[in-house]
């Protein structure tokens, strides 16, 4: 049977994903440096000097899973328009790179793969400072959740008790820079546990990170990851 020439070209793509995230320099002083590039610790205004490495996985609609590098970037969740004027060429171009990244749909999964500091409990906190090129004037607060722990036998966090704040998918606004996604992982205080100043009904918005951890002992983050965001119109469509 024939194979056709674009699911050819997707093979081949596939292929050499799969190769570069081998490649992919995923040491503490890599994931350091990818923050500081994209300016995260000064933007939030935090010390971030990684202890181990916080894996993010996401679930595709398909059943596959892909994780997810710092400032790797992905494709929000929805319908994807092309401009008349687009070439079939380029068209199915946008088309493997759509197969390709992964949706951030979906709530991920955390995990790590060795754990030097302590079993838990963890927090993990997920904000949005906006671009790097035009930063929010607030953060908005995608997730917070702790009672995380470490199950030695998988590596992936579980916890015990319902979200501070559930899920929210990202969805940076229309003709946008990327918007860089961020997780952060904090050892969890005996203040954190008490703490009444975000619960599931505080606004998103106007959140800040930094003064929250103060606030409620956290500390500075042991661990953090991020992806890059676009609108869900590629550029060119």
């Amino acid at each position: 049977m024939r194979v056709p020439k674009f699911y050819t070209v997707l093979s081949i793509a596939a292929l050499s994903l799969v190769k570069l995230a081998d490649a992919h320099d995923t040491s503490l002083a890599s994931v350091k440096r990818a923050f500081q590039d994209a300016h995260i610790p000064e933007d939030l205004r935090l010390t971030f000097e990684p202890k181990i490495h916080l894996n993010v996985t996401y679930f595709l609609d398909d059943g596959n899973t892909f994780d997810v590098y710092p400032g790797a970037p992905l494709a929000r969740h929805g319908s994807i328009r092309f401009s008349s004027n687009l070439s079939t060429a380029n068209i199915l171009m946008k088309l493997l790179i759509i197969h390709l990244i992964t949706e951030t749909a979906h709530p991920p999964v955390y995990h790590i793969s060795e754990c030097h500091v302590s079993a838990g409990p963890f927090v993990v906190a997920m904000i949005d400072p906006g671009a790097q090129t035009n930063p929010n004037i607030t953060q908005v607060r995608h997730f917070l959740g702790g009672d995380y722990y470490y199950n030695e036998l998988n590596g992936v966090f579980y916890n015990r008790t319902p979200a501070v704040t559930e899920y929210k998918q990202p969805s940076p606004p229309s003709n946008s820079d990327p918007h860089r996604y961020t997780w952060l992982l904090f050892n969890q205080s005996p203040k954190f546990s008490r703490q009444t100043l975000v619960d599931s009904t505080t606004n998103r918005l106007y959140f800040d990170i930094a003064k929250f951890a103060q606030e409620t002992e956290l500390g500075d983050p042991i661990a953090g990851n991020f992806v890059l965001v676009g609108p869900e119109v590629l550029p060119g469509a």
